[in-house]
């Protein structure tokens, strides 16, 4: 869907980059006019994603990724470049009655995914209908023995598959919904020559998006029969377990005013937290937090407080989720309970809604829950492990501004290893000079040398010609006047990639009489790029070399005289490289007789050219 430019430019104009890029945790340090940060799209050590106010462009010298204040937030938080645009507006505290209007056509979804939508909606009400024929009574007295009664079955929408798993299925169809949607939501399984429902026979939890629209399932053995505990719906095109905190739209507005969010490792212990009273909680899909649980927690903007089970996996859950949340800048505090394995909905059922409540509150701020971690699991008792710890932190440390936070930090780390503090100071003064110095590589990336790694790729032949065709090209971002120029005088590139960008400058002129906006214009290629079909990496391969161009330096100051002999001698390698190209197609396609001839008159020009060439030099030397 196009996007009016007046729109993207009003968002972008009244987005302070800065602030936006800053609103997701990332330190940012002021590098002359720019600033510099560690790039949230790769594992970086050292800060190498520059950020330039002025221009309101970001971009990453060591992964690539680059572009304006909303792609941005469209890469960081997996969005659509509709909703990157929302979410920035948001971010400025700008309105515009059109952002409303472009709401409206966001909701609008292709075809299959309608029809997959249709069919696990009518699923999802078949499942929990079920519950009430004879064969879901042993159902719910299962979900009556775990406490969940009809009110909760309700809340959470908890049903029954029945085990003629192809009647399921043939009910969908009598729905008219076609075997390709029943098998797009992830329930279908072949059975000999019919397809049936592979849940058949289990208790059905519904998972939901953040939005509370059902996307998948996962499956409750609560018989005898074999087969895994729980069976989860596959990916499919409304299901991604990456993207999913159980219970979510649930919790999403008591979390806002209650200013946190527990996160869970199951749906029971939701459910237990749900009966204690305490309704923002959410429950992963496994134990690992994912850049996309960060996008919803950043939605929040709440505490989340870490409550994964006591044992081994459960608390390595936690101590990744220490790391990850701090990297994210999210705050968060962990349930901490050494050696207790039970979970939520054990201290329920033992020692009721209180019970629970205080122990759900015993809260831990990231670096005490971690040292808690090396205590509990191998200790502090030898040289060794105490030094271990020290270097974990080290880095941790070295994050936090110079005052009380980091020197309470630091007090705490000496008490818990018994190192003086003075030690563990100096090491710290050491490693922050180590980050210091490992900063300056990176310290000047927009005026030094570019990559040219579109130059480096091609064929020796033709890097000559791309030279010439990127120089052209950089006056061309950096001046109006030389995209007019371009059209008089040149009127294509031969390289690819230089054409595609010329081409969307020359769309941009079309449009607007002023200088070229490389944010304006960065929106302008992601959203052709897409309508193209091209890749992301091709995509990302073309805004990299816009945002370099758009901060070289390196050439001679634009003017007359410059672009007459770039036209000549770009005239001149471009006649050469075709006809280059017109012998090496001669010698693979004419007949011997016909192929000699050509490549000895071709040989022949050469030649009469390199002693032109040689003799020029001669009488300038005399």
């Amino acid at each position: 869907m196009a996007i009016n430019d007046d729109l993207v430019k009003s968002v972008l104009d009244h987005a302070d980059i800065v602030h936006v890029i800053s609103s997701y945790g990332l330190s940012l340090i002021k590098k002359g006019n720019n600033y510099v940060a560690l790039c949230p799209f790769h594992n970086d050590k050292h800060p190498s994603m520059y950020v330039n106010p002025e221009k309101r462009i970001f971009k990453c010298f060591s992964c690539g990724m680059g572009g304006n204040a909303i792609s941005f937030v469209s890469q960081y938080e997996h969005v659509s470049f509709q909703e990157a645009i929302k979410k920035v507006a948001d971010l400025s505290g700008y309105t515009d009655p059109r952002l409303s209007r472009l709401a409206k056509e966001e909701e609008k979804e292709d075809e299959e995914t309608l029809s997959f939508r249709h069919a696990i909606e009518d699923l999802g009400k078949y499942y929990r209908y079920s519950l009430d024929i004879d064969e879901g009574k042993d159902a719910i007295a299962y979900l009556n023995q775990r406490g969940l009664d009809e009110n909760i079955r309700e809340r959470y929408s908890i049903g029954y598959s029945p085990l003629d798993g192809i009647k399921t299925i043939q009910y969908l169809q009598a729905k008219g919904h076609s075997l390709h949607a029943i098998s797009g939501i992830g329930v279908a399984s072949q059975l000999g020559a019919n397809m049936h429902d592979l849940n058949a026979g289990r208790v059905m939890f519904s998972l939901k998006d953040k939005d509370g629209r059902l996307i998948g399932f996962s499956a409750r053995r609560f018989r005898n029969e074999e087969g895994p505990k729980y069976i989860n719906t596959s990916e499919t095109k409304l299901f991604h377990k990456s993207e999913v905190l159980y219970g979510y739209h649930l919790a999403k507005e008591t979390a806002r005013k209650d200013g946190y969010l527990y996160v869970l490792e199951g749906f029971m212990d939701v459910i237990a937290l749900y009966k204690a009273g305490i309704t923002s909680a959410v429950a992963l899909m496994g134990t690992a937090l994912t850049k996309e649980h960060i996008a919803l927690f950043r939605a929040l903007g709440v505490e989340i407080r870490m409550c994964l089970d006591g044992d081994k996996p459960g608390q390595d859950g936690m101590m990744k989720a220490a790391t990850f949340l701090q990297k994210e800048g999210i705050p968060a505090r962990f349930v901490h309970h050494s050696n207790d394995l039970r979970d939520p909905d054990d201290i329920l059922q033992k020692e009721g809604k209180d019970g629970l409540y205080a122990w759900v509150n015993t809260l831990l701020d990231p670096m005490e829950f971690q040292l808690a971690y090396f205590r509990d699991f191998g200790g502090l008792n030898t040289l060794e492990k105490r030094q271990k710890a020290v270097q974990y932190f080290l880095p941790y440390l070295a994050s936090l501004p110079s005052g009380i936070a980091r020197e309470d930090a630091l007090v705490t780390l000496a008490q818990a290893t018994g190192f003086e503090a003075s030690a563990i100071r100096q090491l710290l003064s050491t490693k922050r000079e180590e980050k210091r110095e490992q900063e300056k590589e990176f310290s000047a990336p927009f005026i030094r040398g570019k990559s040219r790694e579109e130059i480096s790729s091609l064929p020796r032949r033709e890097r000559k010609l791309a030279n010439i065709e990127r120089e052209i090209l950089t006056y061309m971002v950096l001046n109006r006047e030389a995209i007019d120029w371009y059209q008089r005088y040149i009127g294509a590139f031969v390289i690819p990639i230089y054409q595609d960008l010329a081409n969307y400058l020359l769309e941009y002129s079309s449009r607007h009489q002023d200088s070229v906006d490389l944010a304006l214009l960065t929106s302008t290629i992601e959203e052709g790029e897409k309508g193209r079909g091209k890749s992301e990496k091709e995509k990302q391969t073309l805004l990299k070399l816009l945002l370099e161009l758009g901060e070289e330096h390196s050439y001679p100051p634009y003017g007359e005289e410059e672009l007459t002999v770039l036209k000549s001698r770009h005239d001149q390698e471009r006649k050469q490289f075709f006809d280059g190209a017109k012998v090496r197609n001669a010698v693979v396609t004419e007949p011997i007789s016909v192929s000699t001839s050509i490549l000895g008159k071709y040989a022949t020009e050469k030649r009469s050219s390199w002693q032109k060439t040689k003799k020029k030099k001669e009488e300038d030397i005399e």
